[in-house]
């Protein structure tokens, strides 16, 4: 595969900087995204030895530390040089063993993570370092293959987190969330008495009224009240639909993507829904969506494209986009081209700041690459390889969503998480030019 650079502040660079301009970096220059040494010997363990991929334990989980924080881009920022085009790192290191990785920010700039270890799923937080992880009640036997996805939705403010996952093919769906209380749960989201569930996500709104969004061809809705009662799930969709994305916006309306052959919209405000809105009218297969809001309430999509070789031999073509809202998308029927892919990849993440900046990443052949729009601009620059350590690409089936990075945004800060090739978290953040 062809390589791209990575644009990243140098050391070097900023001390000759430094030096041009009479003054050292200070202490406080370079950003340290580790937790605080407790001291003793496990703190001070290193984290390069490659786990047991199918035997990870809870103590392998605790142990891990992120590490290797790396210089700051805000020392060149503050001088006179231009800023090149790309991602600007800014820290990098291993926030623990696992897989699957989901990952949101609220609005205080908190980042909330959850992760699959193989046995359950734990949820952490970061601001400035990694909390320790915590386990989310019931989650043991979380499916290690399509149907054990889980899902993560975090309220504004932060107050309120939760998580819809399923453990097989023919089981029920779950939720549990955590407040200022801790963790409760889990609850029967989705019973399998209604049907088998294969996919499913979660979404909230401001006054505490959760929504699972279940799925098998069929797509339905299960929502639970701010006092605990679940209704039984609604029908929304007939028509074979797979993987669903939901995100809630600020006036608490929820926004929907889903795909079967091609990509779906639909938002609602929990009782009553829109129609659903065919966003790719192109004859070849649209896969895998991704779903974000702008500052500008616009929807912002990002899928993978298949197509057809005949005779039944479908192949990943191109990382597609469109925003919008209802019955007008841009990008036409295909949808704007972000990449043509050159190895086997991973569907894309999506990510939009508070400017209307939209990024996207995904995993291709041995390298995670981002791409970037400016705000109301839909000519992707890039990619550029932002790691070139992440787990192999998964086996190209069109369910399969697992191994993506997702991204956060902080400020201008771009934060993403990524499964390595040891069967590790790592976190990346900095800063995308232009």
């Amino acid at each position: 595969m062809l390589r791209r650079s990575r644009p990243f502040a140098h050391p070097a660079l900023t001390g000759m900087l430094a030096a041009a301009l009479g003054c050292a970096p200070a202490d406080d220059d370079t950003v340290a995204d580790a937790p605080t040494d407790p001291g003793g010997e496990e703190s001070r363990r290193e984290v390069d030895a490659e786990p047991d991929a199918d035997a990870r334990s809870d103590a392998d989980f605790l142990a891990e530390a992120e590490t290797d924080a790396r210089p700051d881009a805000d020392f060149l920022a503050e001088t006179d040089v231009p800023v090149e085009p790309g991602f600007h790192e800014t820290t990098r290191g291993v926030v623990g063993n696992g897989r699957h990785p989901r990952l949101s920010a609220d609005e205080g700039g908190r980042l909330h993570l959850t992760v699959d270890d193989g046995a359950r799923l734990f949820y952490r937080t970061w601001n400035g370092s990694w909390s320790a992880p915590e386990p989310v009640p019931g989650s043991d036997g979380v499916g290690a293959n399509k149907w054990g996805r889980h899902r993560i939705w975090v309220a504004p403010d932060g107050a309120r987190v939760q998580v819809s996952w399923g453990t097989g093919w023919d089981t029920d769906v779950f939720y549990a969330w955590r407040d200022g209380g801790g963790w409760h749960g889990p609850e029967t989201a989705c019973p399998r008495s209604v049907r088998a569930w294969e996919f499913a996500a979660t979404a909230g709104g401001s006054d505490g009224d959760a929504y699972v969004f279940c799925m098998f061809d069929d797509l339905w809705v299960a929502h639970r009240s701010p006092a605990g009662v679940w209704d039984a799930p609604t029908h929304l969709w007939t028509g074979g639909a797979k993987h669903v994305a939901a995100v809630t916006g600020p006036d608490d309306r929820i926004h929907l993507a889903f795909r079967f052959a091609r990509v779906y919209y639909a938002n609602g405000d929990g009782s009553s829904w829109s129609p659903i809105r065919e966003v790719t009218t192109h004859g070849d297969s649209a896969e895998l969506p991704a779903i974000a809001l702008g500052p500008d309430g616009l929807v912002h999509l990002a899928w993978q494209r298949w197509l057809d070789h005949g005779g039944g031999a479908w192949a990943i073509d191109s990382v597609r986009y469109a925003r919008g809202n209802d019955d007008t998308w841009s990008g036409g029927g295909p949808g704007v081209l972000v990449h043509e892919y050159e190895a086997p990849a991973n569907p894309p993440e999506l990510a939009v700041d508070d400017g209307g900046r939209v990024v996207t990443a995904w995993v291709e052949g041995d390298a995670v690459l981002l791409a970037a729009a400016v705000a109301g601009g839909e000519s992707f620059l890039g990619p550029w390889t932002v790691a070139e350590d992440p787990a192999a690409v998964h086996d190209g089936a069109l369910e399969n969503d697992l191994a993506t990075p997702p991204l956060a945004f902080v400020g201008t800060a771009l934060h993403f998480v990524y499964e390595d090739d040891a069967g590790r978290i790592a976190h990346v953040s900095g800063t995308v030019a232009p």
